[in-house]
């Protein structure tokens, strides 16, 4: 069993998530006419096969790009080989959290003008750039824009002081732990 199995024709998979399947994720087999794919801005993750098989001359027209991929994947540029960090996928929840490598990874120009929002019903963009995957990451990331240290900081000792100015973000306070100790901004 495979998610997507094609055996000619053309194809194109754009932002979609295939993961947890039992069998490949996308499997391409031409033994005649090449298949044309276009494969960009998806997630193939612990799929029980591989996450994409190309056997035959299928490998003869593809085109890919800004995909994350479990297993080796040969084809195409900007592939991503890192957990995509979902929130919940025991659960069946692909969305992506804030720190996945799948967030703003993607290619604007692969996104069809007609698809405006992501599976889960929100913005298909968000924060200028694509995500890989079928869902969008709607949380804005804080930047951190300088660091200054005043007086000696030792390790282990309590001294000295360190500010830290940020940007972005949500609104309220900001939440963060050194060395086990939580702390939250005024």
């Amino acid at each position: 069993v495979h998610s997507i199995y094609i055996q000619l024709g053309t194809v194109t998979v754009s932002n979609s998530t295939f993961a947890d399947n039992s069998g490949n994720g996308l499997f391409l087999q031409s033994q005649g006419t090449p298949i044309t794919s276009s494969i960009h801005n998806n997630i193939f993750w612990q799929n029980t096969g591989t996450d994409i098989t190309v056997q035959g001359n299928a490998s003869e027209n593809i085109t890919a790009a800004n995909n994350l991929v479990q297993d080796a994947f040969t084809f195409g540029s900007n592939t991503i080989t890192t957990d995509p960090q979902f929130t919940d996928a025991a659960n069946g929840d692909f969305s992506i959290t804030n720190c996945s490598h799948a967030v703003d990874q993607g290619d604007n120009s692969i996104l069809s003008a007609s698809l405006t929002t992501d599976l889960a019903g929100n913005s298909r963009i968000f924060n200028g750039t694509i995500d890989l995957g079928a869902y969008e990451n709607q949380i804005t990331l804080l930047f951190f824009s300088a660091v200054e240290v005043g007086d000696a900081v030792c390790f282990g000792e309590a001294n000295g002081q360190i500010s830290v100015n940020g940007g972005g973000g949500t609104g309220g306070p900001l939440t963060y732990s050194i060395d086990g100790i939580n702390f939250q901004s005024a």
